[in-house]
Order: C-alpha cells, then structure tokens, then sequence
C-alpha cells in the first residue's frame, strides 16, 4: 500500500437575516493522510470523500454557517512507502506531506483536474530540496 495526501478545498460561508443573505466567505486547505493500492484508487477515494466535507449550523434564526469542499486542491503520493513511514516520521524532518505552491494559493483556491493532480502529473518526481524553494 501507498500513502497518500489529499488536500481538500473547503468552504465555510455565512449567511444572515430572514433570506439568508451572504455575509461572508472563507476558504481553506484541509489536508487527509490515507493508504491506496495506487493513485487512480486514491482519487477515487479522496472525490467520494468530497461530499462528507459538509455541514450546517443554525446559531438562531436567521444566522446559518454552511461548511463545504468545492472540491479537490491536490493528491500527492508521501514517500516514503507504508512499510518505513513510522521509522521514518521518527528520523530528523520527519515525513514530507506534500508542499503547497504559494502562487497557486493568491486568491481563493480553485478545484484541479485530475491531470493537475501531482499524482498525476507528467513531469518526472524529483524530491523536495528545501534550497530550492
């Protein structure tokens, strides 16, 4: 098995008054750990998980706080695998879960396709080295 890093674009609006009208909108990024057999299994598991990211609270009438994903941010494969992931996240700098391109992040996050996905991605997978960030 494969572990795997999903992050979640997730909406949280605010509405008032008697119709409910759109006080305020806030996005973040929620980030799942979770193993797959391989990415085209992890992607299937991280949209069927797009859904579960909703709820709603009522503080009293007429205040509604709605909370949902627009969908998928980013999927990346963690290494290393299932097997040394403990022994690992106990060595210097730990395990690295995935980096977040601070361009990307200007504005509010948008859903990416499947083939933007790093998972997904054509180019060759270089590790992460801190100096060049």
């Amino acid at each position: 098995m494969k572990i795997f890093v999903a992050q979640f674009i997730l909406v949280e609006e605010t509405l008032e008054g008697l119709e409910c009208s759109l006080k305020s909108t806030e996005h973040y990024l929620s980030s799942s750990l979770f193993m797959a057999p391989d990415a085209e299994r992890a992607f299937q598991t991280a949209q069927a998980w797009i859904a579960g990211h909703s709820d709603s609270t009522h503080d009293e009438i007429g205040n509604l706080l709605r909370y949902y994903s627009s969908g998928l941010f980013e999927l990346e494969e963690v290494s290393p695998d299932a097997d040394e992931f403990l022994s690992a996240s106990m060595q210097m700098y730990g395990v690295d879960v995935g980096h977040l391109k601070v361009s990307e992040l200007r504005g509010t996050p948008k859903p990416k396709s499947k083939e933007q996905l790093a998972v997904f991605a054509r180019i060759s997978a270089q590790p992460f080295n801190p100096a060049d960030a």
